[in-house]
C-alpha cells in the first residue's frame, strides 16, 4: 500500500494514528464499491457489442414472423 509506505517513511505520527488513517481509507473504499455495486457500473459484457446485440434481435424479430406465418 503506497499511501501506508507514505505515511510511516515521511510523518511522525504514532503508529496508532496510521492505523486509523489506513482504516478510514479502508472504510471509504469500502463505500465506494458498494455504492457501484448497488448501481451495477461494475457489469460490463466485453462479449458482445452493441452493433452484435442489435442484429441479434432483428434476427429474432425475423424469427418470430416467419413461426407466425
Amino acid at each position: 500500500m503506497p499511501l501506508l509506505a507514505i505515511l510511516i517513511f515521511t510523518s511522525n505520527l504514532d503508529i496508532i494514528y496510521i492505523v486509523l488513517i489506513m482504516q478510514s481509507v479502508d472504510s471509504l473504499k469500502a463505500i465506494w464499491a458498494l455504492i457501484i455495486l448497488k448501481r451495477k457500473k461494475w457489469v460490463k459484457n466485453l462479449t458482445e457489442t452493441k452493433h452484435i446485440t442489435e442484429f441479434d434481435n432483428k434476427v429474432k424479430k425475423i424469427k418470430i414472423n416467419v413461426k407466425e406465418m
